[in-house]
């Protein structure tokens, strides 16, 4: 009984670590504000990422959502802002300072990469409970 415990807990260990590495990862994204424009103009990020501003130039700008829902505020030269991409930060930008100055923020979906469709999706606790009712070849 202590041997099907410990098999039963080793077989939810592996599925719980390969479905967290079949996540993919965070990422942080740099903007730079150079000569009175963002670079790059657009950038494309996933819920959970990281975008950060860099005012290179001598005089102050914003990142500031056209749409009021985020604000980075006065960033003064060599200033930085960052923000955590959340789904209702897609959209386009500008500088409060200098609205001629425009970027875009795409929001992508976070997927499992490699996966097609749920089904196929590993079930930890199916795998564990077939395992204890004796059908691990159903999993």
């Amino acid at each position: 009984m202590k041997a099907e415990w410990f098999v039963m807990a080793a077989v939810a260990a592996a599925v719980t670590a390969a479905c967290a590495a079949d996540v993919q990862p965070v990422r942080t994204h740099v903007v730079e504000i150079r000569q009175f424009a963002f670079l790059p103009e657009t950038i494309s990020a996933l819920p959970g990422d990281t975008i950060r501003w860099i005012n290179r130039d001598p005089v102050p700008h914003t990142a500031t959502s056209s749409n009021g829902g985020w604000d980075s505020g006065r960033l003064e030269a060599e200033g930085e802002w960052a923000m955590v991409v959340e789904r209702d930060a897609a959209g386009d930008y500008v500088c409060a300072y200098h609205p001629n100055m425009r970027a875009t923020v795409q929001v992508g979906r976070r997927f499992r990469s490699g996966r097609g469709d749920a089904k196929r999706t590993p079930r930890p606790f199916a795998a564990i409970a077939a395992f204890h009712d004796g059908h691990a070849d159903d999993v």
